[in-house]
């Protein structure tokens, strides 16, 4: 039987301290969340691995990112079949919100500290402790060699993660291709691309991602046309066409929704592109996950990426990162990133 929150944790959880919720017999690791979905997962996954490599129970913050998502906290198994992990890999991982309750207003909890060894990345913009009514101290960074923090042996402990290329180092993708989404978000995946091709699903796809929004803002100053284009993608996706079954489709997903001549220029292209206000999708979304749909919405789309043969996306991209791995590891496919300066 596969180690689940009620075994890893006292009677006593979800409660008002932690301390009261962690068992003395085992020990622990976690770190806060930040960035947007993408961020929040790859994160994730780093914290996971690291607490097997360390042989701990990895405890997967709260996600909260109002400058994406409005004000709605989740947890990481809305939107990804965490228990299933569990079964499949034995791996012991537990959520905040199994360990402490929710409490944003922090008027239910008590207030619990902790410290945090601090790395290369800013700890104090840690979006998940005020979710749990946990205030953190900062110790700073231990390096190769230097001296070691007093009691740094405790049961709880915070390490800091890395920037992708760490990731990618650190072999983490071994727990990231193990974690699946939740069959609701594979159910509306799997409707918007029927709706999208008209009522199937093509037994062949070359998944692509156009990237656009801020990333236009960022390099505006130095280029203004440095936003690739459609046409920037379509040697890549011609290649991946070449590698792929005979009848193999294009299936595309992005962010930009207003610039119609940028979206008319990838329709003329032949490419089958997901619209999901055609398709009414942020209806279901509401329906399913009320106040947390737009969680939702960027978790459906990386399923319907992870869906192709191959893929291509926008280098620079968390999303187009994860979406070449998953198509990768899960399809046996090989990706490609278009890239642009800025």
């Amino acid at each position: 039987m596969s180690p689940t929150a009620t075994t890893l944790l006292t009677p006593a959880a979800p409660a008002r301290s932690f301390y009261d919720a962690l068992r003395k017999d085992l020990r622990y690791l976690t770190a806060d969340s930040w960035s947007g979905m993408t961020g929040q997962f790859t994160s994730a996954i780093a914290l996971i691995h690291l607490a097997r490599r360390t042989q701990r129970v990895a405890i997967v913050p709260s996600w909260q990112d109002d400058l994406h998502y409005d004000d709605s906290i989740i947890s990481m198994s809305l939107l990804f079949d965490l228990q299933g992990f569990r079964e499949r890999t034995g791996t012991l991982v537990v959520e905040w919100a199994d360990v402490k309750a929710v409490d944003p207003h922090q008027k239910e909890t008590e207030v619990d500290k902790i410290g945090c060894y601090k790395g290369p990345n800013n700890f104090l913009n840690g979006r998940g402790f005020p979710s749990h009514n946990i205030q953190q101290t900062l110790f700073p960074r231990l390096t190769s060699g230097g001296p070691t923090l007093q009691d740094s042996t405790e049961a709880l402990m915070l390490f800091d993660y890395g920037e992708k290329e760490r990731l990618k180092a650190a072999r983490a993708w071994d727990v990231g291709q193990h974690v699946n989404f939740t069959q609701t978000i594979w159910d509306i995946a799997h409707d918007s691309i029927r709706g999208t091709m008209g009522g199937s699903i093509p037994s062949h796809i070359v998944t692509v991602h156009l990237r656009r929004g801020d990333f236009g803002e960022k390099c505006a100053s130095t280029d203004p046309n440095c936003l690739p284009g459609p046409e920037k993608y379509l040697p890549y996706v011609t290649m991946m066409l070449d590698r792929s079954e005979p009848g193999a489709v294009v299936i595309v997903t992005t962010d930009e929704s207003k610039d119609e001549a940028y979206l008319g220029a990838v329709d003329d292209l032949g490419w089958h592109r997901i619209d999901h206000k055609k398709l009414g999708t942020e209806r279901v979304l509401r329906r399913e996950f009320g106040k947390s749909w737009k969680w939702a919405d960027a978790a459906v789309d990386q399923a319907i990426l992870s869906m192709g043969d191959h893929f291509v996306g926008t280098d620079g991209s968390q999303v187009s990162w994860v979406s070449g791995e998953r198509v990768q590891s899960w399809q046996g496919g090989t990706f490609a990133l278009v890239g642009f300066g800025y």
